[in-house]
Formats: structure tokens, C-alpha cells, sequence
């Protein structure tokens, strides 16, 4: 449904060349009044892809590579993915740059403390509540944190 309340049916289906999603994520619909196309972000990121959106730049990302970017339109303001001028997969540098660590810069010296201290940083939850999470892999990033400590 558009904002004016009327409503668009698609003319055709299609499947669009973007490297490295399943062909579920690359499904198209053809809609005769359109102008341009529209890429569905939820498509993508229910395949496994992140997008990344800045004031400027689209970046979607599969595996640790680019697979597409795109410019925001300025007058517009949407962004706009030339799919014709997809990179193929191109690598990330280094390390995984996607994954998160929690780092701190305050030394505790015995193991108490430093229980205290992530206990703290979690937001104080109950220690059962506490404890869950970790076993279920929240707290994956925070090393040598265990329920068992």
C-alpha cells in the first residue's frame, strides 16, 4: 500500500545477479509504474548479510565480504545500489571486523574484583539472570568469563 492508500501488484518476478546470496534473497518483483527498483534489506539480512548505513554510503556485507555499496541519493535521500556495478565479493581486510569485544582499560587484580567489575558493567542483573546469559553466549566476547567463576 503507497502512502496515497492505492495499491501496485507486481508484473513479473525476477531474480536479481548479486554474489553470494541464496536465490531466496535475491527474489525480485517487476512493478510497470516504477521507475527504479527497490532492494529489500530484510531479504538480505534474513540471508546471513549485514548492511551498514552511513550519512552517505550503503555497504552490504556477506562473510566478511562487500558484496554490494551504493551512494545516498541527495535529493532523494534514498540509497541508490548501481546492480550492474556489483563488486564480486571482495574480501574485508584483516580480521573479522564484524565481531564485537568488550575491552577494559581498568586492571583487577583478583578474579573477585573482576567479577564485580563485568557484574557491574552488565547493569547489575540477578546473578541467576546473570548466569543464564553467559551460558547462553552473551557475554561470548568478555574473556574468561564463565558462569562457573
Amino acid at each position: 500500500t503507497l502512502p496515497d492508500n492505492s495499491t501496485m501488484t507486481n508484473t513479473h518476478e525476477a531474480t536479481l545477479r548479486i554474489p553470494g546470496v541464496s536465490m531466496t534473497a535475491s527474489k525480485a518483483y517487476v512493478f510497470s509504474n516504477m521507475a527504479s527498483s527497490l532492494l529489500s534489506i530484510g531479504q538480505l539480512c534474513d540471508d546471513g548479510c549485514i548492511a551498514l548505513f552511513t550519512k552517505s554510503r550503503v555497504t552490504i556485507i556477506k562473510d566478511n565480504a562487500v558484496i554490494l555499496m551504493g551512494n545516498r541519493d541527495p535529493d532523494t535521500k534514498l540509497w541508490v545500489i548501481d546492480l550492474n556495478n556489483a563488486p564480486t565479493m571482495m574480501p574485508m581486510p584483516g580480521p573479522n571486523i564484524l565481531q564485537f569485544a568488550a575491552n577494559s582499560a581498568i586492571a583487577k587484580e583478583t578474579v573477585a574484583e573482576r567479577i564485580s567489575y563485568l557484574h557491574w558493567c552488565a547493569g547489575s542483573p540477578s546473578l541467576s539472570t546473570w548466569c543464564k546469559a553467559i551460558d547462553s553466549g552473551f557475554y561470548r566476547s568478555w574473556p574468561q568469563l564463565t558462569s562457573k567463576l
